[in-house]
């Protein structure tokens, strides 16, 4: 990386949190075509 510990450490979070957004996008298409099955 060659940053700071602390331009490391927010990197770290972002791609945490990109990581949590987008299974929480899957989680939620899940739902819906699982409604979608049952109606």
């Amino acid at each position: 990386m060659g940053g700071t510990v602390d331009e490391e450490a927010a990197a770290i979070v972002r791609g945490g949190m990109a990581l949590i957004q987008e299974e929480a996008r899957e989680a939620a298409e899940g739902q819906k075509h699982r409604y979608a099955c049952q109606s």
